[in-house]
């Protein structure tokens, strides 16, 4: 399976990277520079060198799927949503040849057990929130945005509130709610990031979503939290 990472050199980018290798699929890392991608993944990378917000439909034929693994800085946070755009229209473009879409969100759109509650609402709350809360909302804002369209084949992960490098551990799904370790605390858990990303690419919906002249299929599947389910909301 030919997949597309783009930020392959990022903390999740390049996990998701080495287990899409790993697992033997075509992966191609698909960044701003192709020198630092060799010396980050290993010198015989496949790499398109690309600024991310160049792309094209023509750069993402041939890809069964894409990862979105675009990281920024606080100030360009919002940048990230023209991105997840920008690779919507190029989807709908490429109407039946289109990857499927793989998008790296954020905790903030899951929901505390503790509150019930979005999780970005204790986010919010944080010490030092204000330098860095743009990133996460900017996260929940591509979710949202996501939510409306059924014009492309998507998916949407979102991680537990803390996510850090770290030795791999057994996946865990979920659902829409935060992860918690057995004493309900929020613990750090790597590896589900590069295994459900490589999942997500490759179980694919027996239907794909309908072009805006047809009505869509109501058994299009969507991943706007950890665990797959079929829904139109």
């Amino acid at each position: 399976m030919r997949i597309g990472i783009i930020g392959a050199t990022g903390m999740a980018g390049q996990e998701i990277y080495r287990e899409a290798v790993r697992r033997g699929e075509d992966a191609v890392a698909i960044v701003r520079d192709a020198a630092k991608a060799r010396e980050v993944l290993g010198a015989d990378t496949a790499v398109v060198e690309q600024d991310a917000f160049a792309l094209t439909a023509q750069d993402l034929a041939g890809f069964e799927a894409v990862v979105d693994a675009f990281g920024t800085t606080p100030d360009r946070a919002r940048t990230h949503n023209e991105l997840v755009r920008q690779l919507v229209e190029a989807a709908l473009a490429m109407e039946e040849s289109a990857p499927r879409l793989v998008f790296i969100l954020g905790a903030g759109s899951l929901t505390d057990p503790e509150t019930g509650a979005l999780a970005i609402e204790g986010i919010r709350q944080a010490p030092g929130a204000e330098a860095w809360i743009s990133i996460p909302e900017a996260a929940l804002e591509q979710l949202e945005y996501l939510r409306t369209v059924d014009t492309a084949d998507w998916v949407g992960i979102s991680p537990q509130m803390i996510f850090s490098p770290g030795k791999a551990t057994t996946p865990q799904l979920g659902t829409d709610f935060l992860l918690t370790a057995a004493d309900g605390a929020l613990t750090p858990r790597p590896a589900p990031w590069q295994w459900r990303s490589w999942t997500s690419c490759r179980n694919r919906p027996t239907t794909r979503p309908a072009s805006p002249s047809r009505t869509p299929e109501p058994d299009y599947r969507r991943w706007d939290g950890s665990c797959p389910r079929a829904s139109k909301s």
